[in-house]
């Protein structure tokens, strides 16, 4: 009878030795960033001496199905925004992790049109993103793109204008996205003033004439170049590069200021 007996302690013996104590989760926490998003949870059951127990079974739970499900493998799937606890339970030995889950579901970009006046020219753009439960959400990474990186590129919140034309600018936080339109537009001259108005001077003596380029937006032009030319250079001429006109002999003439296709005139009398 004792023969038959050992076997069977034997084996309560080992059963008691592998009995669960500890129930180890990797990774200690999960964070998931769009709805039907996925992660995996790993559980190590282990012993009182602290060694794995092979084949253990591991019963998985949510404390909040709404937020997040976990199915019989430890994979967790987020439902909407919120915290649940992913339990793992080996017997009546437990172990769990926090699963935060954030789902954007509008995102806004502002400005949402906007012009850029010339290549190197920069606009700064904002977002704001609001959870499915209506919340918003301050933080988060913005994945951004440029349709037309030949027009415009966009990083970290900023536009920088490369050639004129129209590029679309596009943001994506999980699966909130939104989209800015812009026009790279470089200033045009449309219009020259001329200082003096009216030039009066005598032979042999100069006069200095200055022009003042505006542009489409009637913005002043400060780095456009101006060039010059007198209608009757015997009478007065006037230097291409500076303005400068001298008298040469008397009469009048006209002094032209030219922008690309803009020209504005004064008249010069030469005493």
């Amino acid at each position: 009878m004792l023969t038959q007996l050992l076997p069977v302690a034997a084996m309560l013996f080992v059963a008691c030795g592998q009995r669960p104590v500890s129930v180890e989760l990797q990774p200690k926490n999960i964070d998931l960033g769009k709805k039907g998003e996925t992660k995996s949870i790993v559980a190590t059951v282990k012993d009182k001496n602290d060694k794995p127990i092979a084949k253990a079974k591991v019963v998985w739970s949510s404390s909040n199905d709404k937020i997040a499900t976990v199915d019989a493998t430890g994979k967790v799937t987020a439902v909407s925004t919120g915290t649940a606890i992913i339990k793992a339970s080996a017997e009546d030995i437990n172990g769990q992790i926090p699963a935060a889950v954030v789902v954007p579901k509008v995102l806004e970009i502002k400005p949402d049109k906007f012009l850029l006046r010339g290549p190197g020219t920069t606009q700064d753009l904002t977002v704001k993103v609001t959870s499915d439960k209506g919340d918003a959400l301050p933080g988060l990474k913005i994945e951004w793109v440029s349709d037309n990186p030949a027009v415009a590129t966009v990083a970290d919140f900023k536009v920088t204008a490369v050639a004129d034309g129209v590029a679309k600018i596009s943001a994506k936080a999980g699966d909130a996205s939104s989209t800015a339109v812009l026009v790279v537009q470089s200033p045009k001259p449309t219009r020259i003033t001329i200082e003096p108005p009216k030039v009066v001077v005598k032979v042999g003596n100069t006069e200095q004439l200055s022009a003042q380029v505006y542009d489409d937006q009637n913005a002043a032009m400060p780095k456009a170049v101006v060039s010059w030319a007198s209608s009757d250079p015997p009478i007065a001429t006037v230097d291409s590069a500076t303005g400068l006109v001298k008298g040469i002999k008397r009469g009048n003439t006209t002094a032209t200021a030219t922008v690309g296709p803009v020209t504005a005139d004064v008249i010069v009398a030469v005493k």
